[in-house]
């Protein structure tokens, strides 16, 4: 009798925790920062990871699982892709130094109607059970800029003692700091010889590196999906291309922390967009991929 009783009790304890765990998948709920407005994210859109338990559901552009399906359906979802298809699982959980990596392969976008109130089509998807998150596609803001000329004679340089890292170290060309902003002014004459070019895709119509990106010899604009990171309404790219990589010691211009080493332009502004970043993450796995050692997100 005793044994039978424990039993019931073992059983109802269990039920009840996975009971509890259950309910706790499903309590997420999502609410906006405070102070966030509609101008701050984009409409009819929103990013998702999926639990790596559920990863053998998973393909490019559908994932096999009812109860998310259901709730897509539920916002009127027009599709989900990933956002990174080409990446896959890390083949370890850390790097060799202990860091835990990233896995970028689960991660979607969800586009819907643009009627659909953002935070409603959040908390429909996190009621799936088998998100890790669901979250807005925020809107990123470049730093504000002064346009006074040669602004404080580039005071900064002395607050981080720029000149006495000079004396150990001038840089190296072999160091591809990634600048994931505005795009740059290529033909600038303090940025032009420190610009990281891509020899092994020359501009000639064909992705001769086999990376997914055709003649991406100077950079890319993942905004507008070309080879063409240039500046248009905005120069704060370029402005912030000097202060990190301005070719230094030419009798030109500015100098700059960088001082030989060289930079990547990573375009992540909407066109005719002055202050708008769409597609910061983006730029930042874009710049990773392709070299940069540092990554400059102003």
């Amino acid at each position: 009798m005793k044994k039978h009783y424990y039993s019931l009790l073992v059983t109802a304890l269990f039920l009840s925790i996975t009971t509890l765990q259950a309910a706790n998948v499903n309590s997420k709920n999502f609410r906006f920062p405070e102070g966030i407005t509609t101008t701050d994210y984009q409409a009819g859109k929103i990013v998702f990871k999926v639990n790596a338990t559920y990863r053998s559901l998973c393909s490019p552009s559908s994932i096999s699982n009812q109860s998310l399906t259901n709730s897509l359906y539920a916002l009127g979802c027009t599709g989900i892709a990933k956002v990174f298809p080409d990446k896959t699982q890390p083949e370890t959980e850390k790097n060799n130094i202990g860091l835990q990596l990233a896995d970028l392969s689960l991660i979607y976008y969800a586009t819907f109607n643009a009627g659909m109130p953002v935070d409603k089509a959040i908390n429909l998807v996190l009621t799936s059970g088998i998100l890790d998150y669901a979250e807005p596609c925020y809107i990123h803001r470049t730093s504000y800029t002064p346009n006074d000329p040669q602004i404080g004679s580039q005071y900064f340089l002395n607050k981080i003692q720029a000149y006495t890292a000079w004396d150990l170290q001038k840089g190296d060309t072999t160091v591809v700091i990634g600048i994931v902003d505005s795009g740059t002014d290529w033909d600038h004459p303090d940025l032009q010889a420190n610009l990281k070019l891509n020899y092994a895709d020359p501009i000639n119509g064909t992705d001769d590196d086999g990376d997914g990106y055709i003649d991406n010899y100077r950079g890319w604009d993942l905004s507008e999906s070309d080879n063409n990171p240039m500046i248009d309404n905005s120069d704060h790219g370029s402005h912030v291309s000097g202060c990190a990589a301005a070719v230094t010691d030419n009798g030109t211009g500015v100098a700059s922390p960088g001082f030989n080493c060289k930079f990547l332009p990573v375009k992540c502004a909407t066109f005719n967009a002055t202050t708008q970043i769409d597609k910061g993450y983006e730029g930042i796995v874009y710049a990773a991929d392709h070299g940069c050692s540092v990554i400059n997100c102003s």
